[in-house]
């Protein structure tokens, strides 16, 4: 009989040993649920983790306790305002994530199967052959708004003044255009060649981009080359052109819809769906993967658009 109590409290001992183990390696998993748009926070909305749901409360935040390891964290198929987001976590410590949202908007389908393909396409992040990323690399967000300056000596030395004047008009003009529309500080003119930031250079060949990088592949400086015939436009299209190249300044690509200005040749003004894209850049984390979220619709987000060109 002693043997056997001695047994019997071993064991119960041994499970109490086990059970304070496994609490002590519990976790939290925390964060908000954000619109990426709008940066709105999300109250009420549905969070699962594993097999668990749970609302975010009137602050959009949502929280989990749950042991260390790998939990797969999701945004309920349910959701039809919003793409599905997913991902695999592998919680060690109390962990505090925040939930970016892209919102469901109409897109020409001839070109793009959703807004998130289009929003793929357009950051080379969808994983086609025209990119093979899946991470965006942009400006930091505290290094809004970024600093341009434009090279007005050069400019009234290649041309005269007036015709200088109307290369600055269409610049401001685009800067104007991309704010007013995406409703972001994007663009700050300065005085002087920035040491990061953009400049404004002229070319003798068609307008275009050249870009350098940071170790941690964020923009240091891009040149903005204005092509030297660009006078020839009237003002409506120089506008549009120097739009488009500050598009790319921005990070965003070339679209195969002739209703976006980042379509090519730019023929319009930006798009309110291009604007909201760049909205989304600044509003979501630097580096985030954009493998987490997929379209509900179709997970080919965007189609073979050369037989449209």
């Amino acid at each position: 009989m002693k043997d056997l109590t001695k047994y019997l409290t071993s064991a119960i001992a041994g499970i109490g040993l086990f059970v304070s183990v496994a609490t002590a390696k519990a976790e939290t998993l925390s964060g908000k649920v954000i619109d990426a748009l709008t940066s709105q926070i999300m109250n009420s909305f549905p969070v699962a983790l594993d097999r668990d749901t749970t609302l975010t409360d009137q602050n959009g935040n949502y929280n989990f306790d749950v042991p260390v390891g790998i939990h797969h964290l999701k945004i309920s198929d349910n959701i039809t305002d919003y793409f599905n987001y997913e991902e695999d976590i592998n919680l060690t410590t109390d962990t505090q994530k925040n939930i970016y949202m892209i919102p469901v908007k109409p897109v020409d389908t001839r070109f793009y199967s959703d807004f998130l393909g289009k929003f793929k396409y357009m950051t080379k992040t969808d994983g086609s052959s025209h990119s093979g990323n899946t991470k965006i690399y942009w400006w930091r967000d505290e290094f809004l708004p970024i600093p341009v300056w434009y090279n007005e000596d050069q400019a009234i030395q290649i041309h005269d003044q007036d015709i200088a004047q109307k290369y600055f008009d269409g610049n401001d003009s685009a800067i104007r255009e991309w704010e007013n529309k995406s409703g972001i500080d994007l663009f700050q003119k300065v005085d002087e060649n920035p040491t990061r930031g953009i400049k404004i250079d002229y070319s003798d060949s068609n307008s275009r981009v050249g870009m350098n990088f940071l170790e941690d592949k964020t923009p240091q400086n891009f040149i903005l080359y204005i092509s030297n015939t660009g006078y020839l436009y009237s003002l409506d299209k120089l506008r549009m052109v120097f739009e488009h190249e500050l598009g790319h300044c921005v990070k965003i690509e070339h679209s195969p819809d002739p209703n976006d200005n980042m379509h090519q040749p730019a023929l319009v003004d930006i798009s309110q769906n291009e604007a909201d894209i760049v909205r989304i850049i600044y509003t979501l984390p630097n580096f985030i993967d954009m493998s987490k979220y997929n379209s509900i619709k179709s997970r080919n987000a965007v189609k073979d658009w050369k037989k449209y060109e």
